[in-house]
């Protein structure tokens, strides 16, 4: 059935509409974390993305009174994510100090450079 003025959704991945997405009808689910409505299928929780809010968590697990493998699994993933917001800090890190050193080895070069060098000579 073809829609009139209709969209290929991105959201449901469906063809109606436009403003009509059948998902609309779902209501919006809170993270549990943060308290904002945001997508889950990637990390952009503000909790998720801060590594003290996974350490915060990783030590409220260590009180869980919930399944011993439920807890294995959050320590698990956690842990893996602590992981990479560490590695993720240390390579931007890393990034801004090359290019610390960059800016200083080229304002070194100019400092150096002779005088006769630096300025263009124009010959009439």
């Amino acid at each position: 059935m073809q829609v009139e003025n209709g969209v290929n959704c991105l959201a449901c991945r469906t063809y109606h509409a436009a403003g009509s997405c059948p998902l609309k009808q779902a209501g919006v689910e809170c993270c549990n974390l943060c308290g904002m409505a945001h997508f889950g299928h990637a990390r952009v929780c503000p909790h998720i993305q801060s590594e003290t809010q996974v350490r915060a968590m990783l030590e409220a697990l260590r009180h869980s009174n919930e399944p011993e493998h439920l807890v294995n699994e959050a320590k698990r993933y956690l842990r893996g994510l602590k992981g990479h917001l560490v590695q993720m800090k240390r390579q931007k890190e890393a990034k801004e100090h090359a290019a610390r050193e960059a800016e200083a080895a080229s304002v070194f070069q100019a400092a150096r450079a002779p005088v006769w060098k630096s300025a263009p000579t124009v010959h009439f």
